[in-house]
């Protein structure tokens, strides 16, 4: 495992968390620089992982969704140096099928709340209302959580449910 030391936001505030890092001194500069040391925890995965293929799978999720923000920013970005500020870059965004980045944002959190709360707990198995009072699931603010849902629901981590 590369990334064996993860950043998580404890207060239960959902704010983006999730940063992977190689090495416990890289995670606790991230902490140190952006003033997190009352809100964050850092879990050392070697020791804490209580079932590795439901952290891993959620760990790559995290890692995905965050890359998926991360791609569509550089493309809208270089959309609007080409086109100035007042083009929509709408059609580059789906082009793209990465979604809007804050819709992977929102699932990254998503994400990782349920690998703190295995972390913690050592919960394999959620369910809708669960994940929903303590994440962005199911709200109205965005509507990616439809496609975390339908995926945790598909790879075993979540209980079906009808939305």
């Amino acid at each position: 495992m590369q990334y064996k030391y993860i950043v998580i936001d404890d207060t239960g505030n959902m704010q983006l968390h999730g940063h992977m890092f190689e090495t416990e001194t890289a995670a606790q500069s991230f902490i140190d620089q952006h003033k997190l040391g009352a809100t964050h925890l850092i879990y050392n995965l070697n020791n804490a992982v209580p079932t590795p293929s439901t952290a891993q799978t959620l760990m790559d999720l995290i890692a995905s969704e965050l890359e998926s923000a991360s791609e569509t920013e550089a493309i809208v970005e270089a959309v609007m140096a080409k086109h100035g500020d007042d083009y929509d870059p709408w059609t580059e965004i789906m082009e793209d099928g990465n979604g809007y980045p804050d819709d992977n944002y929102a699932n990254a959190s998503i994400y990782a709340w349920l690998l703190h709360d295995h972390l913690q707990y050592e919960t394999v198995l959620w369910d809708y209302d669960t994940v929903a009072k303590h994440t962005e699931m199911g709200s109205s603010g965005y509507d990616g959580w439809t496609h975390a849902l339908e995926h945790l629901v598909h790879i075993g981590l979540m209980s079906p449910r009808e939305i």
